[in-house]
């Protein structure tokens, strides 16, 4: 796994909120954090404008906005199947939260702590 430091963090974010998570949403968190960190890159490009004047002298929507509603779907994919929307949590079957804040998925940056 392969995790820039902001996916990183956020990572570890999910583990804790997703505390009910294992091994096997692994390739299900990357998706979902690779997706939110990249929202959160491109946001400030949006945020400049949202329409150019594009080559032939016409409006052209801001490229970045393509970018941020595709993560967006992708972390609305990922996070239905993580349980972290509020449809999908209900079908969650969670143990009690005993455990300690650091969730078992927080181990999968590479085994450190």
């Amino acid at each position: 796994m392969h995790l820039n430091a902001t996916e990183k963090h956020l990572w570890k974010e999910c583990a804790v909120i997703g505390y009910w998570l294992t091994g096997a949403n692994r390739g299900a968190l990357e998706g979902y954090v690779t997706a939110w960190a990249m929202m959160i890159r491109v946001k400030p490009e949006i945020e400049k404008a949202l329409i150019f004047q594009g080559p032939n002298g016409g409006p052209v929507h801001n490229p970045y906005l393509a970018i941020y509603n595709k993560s967006r779907e992708h972390m609305l994919k990922f996070g239905s199947e993580l349980g972290f929307t509020p449809t999908s949590i209900t079908k969650v079957h969670a143990p009690e939260r005993e455990q300690p804040k650091e969730a078992k998925l927080l181990a999968f940056d590479g085994g450190k702590k």
